[in-house]
């Protein structure tokens, strides 16, 4: 298992793109996915499209990082602030792995509305825990 928290969770999210096999459980929280000018969101794009993830599971963590008057994922999807630029490249993510279910990935998500970058590791973790030893 490998868990990772914003940059760790960018590097949770390379492995399993880029190196599948060396764990089968990934839980990645609040990930930088914006990293990079959305370096590894584009490589995604095209690596949940054509690679297998069987037995692979994945737990995505958002948390509402910057504007707090945004409650629920249908304003976070409408908002284009530069107070949502951070989270929205990992709603992107959410939305590219339900989009290529056919690669097996198993897959579970969750917007944390009331928590921001840093408050959201003990919920996330326990939540990710929770969904990858089952």
């Amino acid at each position: 298992m490998l868990i990772g928290h914003s940059l760790g969770g960018l590097m949770a999210m390379h492995v399993l793109l880029n190196h599948t096999s060396l764990f089968n459980k990934y839980a990645a929280m609040d990930p930088a996915m914006w990293w990079d000018d959305q370096k590894l969101l584009i490589q995604a794009k095209h690596v949940l499209a054509k690679k297998s993830f069987t037995s692979n599971s994945l737990y995505l963590a958002i948390a509402n990082t910057r504007n707090k008057n945004i409650k629920d994922v249908s304003q976070l999807r409408k908002d284009t602030s530069r107070e949502t630029a951070l989270i929205r490249p990992s709603l992107t993510l959410a939305d590219l792995i339900h989009e290529n279910r056919k690669n097996q990935l198993i897959f579970n998500w969750k917007y944390y509305k009331e928590f921001d970058h840093m408050s959201v590791v003990p919920s996330a973790a326990y939540d990710a825990l929770k969904f990858l030893v089952r």
